[in-house]
């Protein structure tokens, strides 16, 4: 197997911290198979995905991966291959567009856009999947394939290393205020800390314990942030927090 250039990774690095991910990916794919379109994401165990990266050289891709992530991921044939890799494990393989038995699914995300087959990759973390998916127009050779492999593996570690803990506890919390302070800029800074404690996994009582304030003021902070995005609840704001609108 030919190895693919390891600068590849630090060149994905920079694009992460600069918010570019998706498009060098796509990019970096492009000059090593025939792709067409990327998707990544990030999904807690029994919640639905979170996009981290959604690139293609194809009108539509948001539209398609926000189909995905809230209406076919349960469909996918690549579900039970996941279903059967244990924490800690990779995953990896092809699906293609004749795999696809939910009609609306491969007609919207396969048919449409003229795909042939989805190269699945992943991981299985303690705390749910890290996947990309390359999508292509035309089938690729093996050893096309196995540089789409080395090719996941540094892209999967990059979105590990840029995505917020997905497990919980006080250690997130910084973590989380300062992220808040760059995605949702609207919050006042008492209001990024009732969030980021929120979304750390702390209740109201704990919350209000941690801040000297008020467990009703809490709430009013915490209801008043929601209102800011539109949402009810922590878990509609975290793909506010980890999301393409930041890895894009």
């Amino acid at each position: 197997m030919r190895l693919i250039d390891p600068e590849i990774a630090i060149s994905l690095q920079k694009a992460a911290e600069i918010e570019g991910f998706g498009l060098a990916l796509l990019e970096k794919a492009q000059g090593l198979a025939r792709v067409d379109e990327i998707f990544g994401f990030v999904q807690r165990t029994g919640e639905r995905p979170i996009s981290f990266a959604s690139s293609s050289a194809l009108d539509g891709a948001d539209d398609r991966a926000n189909l995905y992530a809230t209406r076919f991921h349960h469909f996918d044939p690549v579900t039970f291959e996941r279903a059967k890799t244990p924490i800690g494990q990779g995953s990896a393989t092809v699906i293609l567009a004749n795999d696809i038995a939910l009609s609306d699914y491969r007609q919207l995300c396969f048919d449409m856009p003229a795909f042939k087959a989805k190269y699945f990759f992943g991981w299985h973390s303690a705390e749910g999947w890290y996947v990309i998916n390359f999508y292509a127009r035309i089938l690729n050779r093996e050893e096309e394939r196995q540089a789409l492999l080395q090719l996941s593996g540094y892209g999967l570690s990059i979105m590990m290393s840029h995505t917020l803990p997905l497990a919980t506890g006080i250690d997130a919390i910084a973590t989380y205020e300062t992220r808040l302070g760059r995605v949702a800029p609207e919050l006042t800074p008492r209001e990024q800390q009732v969030c980021a404690r929120t979304l750390a996994g702390l209740d109201a009582r704990a919350i209000e314990s941690d801040l000297g304030i008020g467990i009703n003021t809490v709430r009013t902070y915490r209801q008043r942030a929601y209102r800011r995005y539109g949402i009810s609840s922590a878990n509609e704001f975290l793909p506010y927090v980890i999301s393409n609108r930041l890895f894009s």
